[in-house]
């Protein structure tokens, strides 16, 4: 498929990389053009990546891009990278080859405000995976100029990190759920909205004496873990990071975009894909999207007109009237938790090694890689039309090797 598809215009091609590392483990990028080229727009000032593991079976995962596009009020996934590997060194390549991907076909860099003239976008949202994050700075610096940026090109990634990077802050809270009953309600209300009660170094310190005064190992090791990477709090808490108040108010703080996507994906394509199958379900999906994006910029008609930011906000405050703020952000918590559950998948471990497979059996990545040269078995599922057709396109363009 990806021998097949480096024939193809760029316009039409869907696989860009196909890197095999041996046991520092493969990597396969695939976007649209049209899709990535959304990155360009001055209204996108964020994106978003993220692991999934439900979708595609054995040692590979899916780590899935994207963002919230204004102009037609929808999240879209702009890229999908297949990973079989976790490490902040092979998310670094994971991120260098996304960026290649994007300038070889847009004739752009992903251009971040901090970073380069002309820049527009603000932020990178991630949960707190330390090997993302680190690897994102690490990768987002190489487009860095000097001049402009006044930011030096060896600075470290922990330092460079909240100057184009924001933590999800539901992802930092969840933790705080599992607390509930060992402190006095006063307390775990207080713990749960510690990102108001820090405004600066000094308040700071207030709350770390806060926590240890709680006398809770659990609650402890969570803050500790906090405290002691010097990135976290930095792209987690506004008034500790390097952003601008206006910038940061102008992105999100949470990862819902990406959490929904894988979602929506796996309603798609159904799951527990082999790796081609997978590939090709989402091949299938994302071009349906740009043919969706066509339909709306040329008929002005949205998908789904109330979906744009506003709109969903007040739906909520007029679903949660009643309730209090407080109480709404631990029940989206507690949503966000269950929603992980259920997306990531039960029983893969969240970060695999290459070989780990869901069933607990040790298969080779060369075993593995050969699966993918393999047409998919037809599987009765939810989505059993886009499957076939997937099968019967698979048979028709998968050659005997890559």
């Amino acid at each position: 498929m990806y021998r097949q598809d480096q024939l193809k215009p760029k316009d039409t091609r869907y696989i860009h990389r196909f890197v095999t590392n041996g046991e520092a483990g493969n990597i396969i990028v695939t976007t649209i053009q049209e899709l990535i080229a959304l990155l360009d727009g001055d209204a996108v000032k964020s994106f978003e990546a993220d692991t999934t593991f439900k979708r595609v079976a054995g040692s590979f995962n899916e780590w899935e891009v994207s963002l919230f596009y204004k102009p037609l009020n929808r999240a879209i996934t702009i890229a999908r990278v297949y990973v079989d590997r976790a490490s902040t060194n092979f998310f670094e390549r994971v991120f260098d080859e996304l960026r290649a991907v994007k300038l070889e076909l847009t004739g752009k860099p992903i251009a971040f405000k901090a970073l380069a003239p002309n820049g527009h976008i603000l932020a990178f949202n991630s949960d707190m995976d330390s090997a993302q994050v680190l690897a994102a700075a690490r990768s987002f610096l190489k487009d860095n100029n000097v001049e402009y940026s006044g930011i030096d090109a060896n600075m470290p990634p922990e330092k460079f990190a909240p100057r184009t990077i924001k933590l999800c802050v539901m992802h930092a809270k969840r933790a705080i759920l599992d607390f509930r009953g060992l402190v006095p309600e006063h307390d775990f209300h207080h713990l749960f909205k510690f990102g108001e009660h820090i405004h600066s170094e000094e308040t700071l310190q207030q709350f770390s004496d806060f926590v240890r005064r709680l006398n809770g190992k659990k609650i402890q090791d969570w803050w500790d873990h906090k405290a002691v990477s010097a990135w976290i709090f930095p792209c987690l808490v506004r008034s500790l990071s390097p952003m601008t108040d206006i910038d940061w108010e102008s992105t999100p703080s949470t990862t819902n975009i990406g959490e929904s996507q894988h979602h929506w994906t796996n309603t798609q394509t159904s799951t527990k894909l082999s790796l081609v199958e997978a590939i090709e379900t989402a091949r299938i999906v994302d071009f349906r999207v740009v043919d969706d994006i066509h339909l709306a910029l040329n008929s002005g008609v949205l998908v789904n007109p109330y979906n744009h930011a506003a709109h969903r906000a007040t739906k909520n405050m007029a679903r949660h009237a009643s309730t209090s703020p407080l109480d709404q952000e631990i029940a989206e918590a507690k949503r966000m938790q269950k929603e992980a559950g259920k997306t990531k998948g039960k029983g893969k471990p969240a970060r695999v090694l290459a070989g780990n497979s869901s069933s607990g059996r040790v298969r080779s990545t060369a075993a593995c890689l050969a699966a993918i040269a393999t047409p998919p078995d037809v599987v009765t599922s939810p989505s059993m039309a886009l499957r076939e057709q997937t099968r019967v396109v698979a048979q028709a363009v998968i050659p005997a090797t890559w």
